[in-house]
């Protein structure tokens, strides 16, 4: 009877196999390997902001402001964003310390602070980010960060 149980072809009266056929963790481990969840980011990282902002509602949107501006910080205070991504919470960071206003929005049309023209690509943004020494942005995902 066993046998008949764990056959590939034994089936239960809903059509469904025996509990017993279920594949063992081995077989149906995912794969967490390093190397994997890095191509999973590389390969999403062109539309990685875009489905953030969308499967978050925009909620991504706001926590990056909140955490600004709780922390507050100060033109000389030295921030390390891990696992960076595309780079958005340094650059929010990096526009906060180079405004002349503590959490200041930069003006439309003003191209006299570092890294806020509205001209100025997200990638031309991030080497200001990466120039600034007091703000360090780093990835495990490179593409993420050509992103950025």
């Amino acid at each position: 009877m066993s046998h008949v149980a764990n056959s590939p072809s034994a089936k239960t009266a809903s059509g469904s196999p025996p509990v017993g056929d279920l594949a063992s963790p081995e077989e149906t481990a995912i794969d967490k390997s390093p190397e994997r969840i890095r191509r999973m980011f590389a390969e999403i990282a062109g539309r990685y902001d875009f489905l953030n902002h969308l499967l978050s509602l925009n909620v991504d949107r706001y926590w990056r402001w909140r955490t600004v501006r709780l922390m507050s910080p100060k033109p000389q205070d030295r921030i390390l964003d891990v696992c960076t991504g595309t780079g958005d919470l340094a650059l929010a960071f990096q526009r906060v310390q180079s405004s002349p206003q503590k959490g200041a929005s930069p003006q439309k049309g003003d191209q006299s602070q570092k890294g806020v023209s509205p001209t100025a690509t997200a990638c031309q943004q991030v080497q200001e980010v990466v120039a600034n020494p007091q703000i360090v942005a780093t990835d495990f995902c490179h593409e993420m960060l050509v992103i950025g």
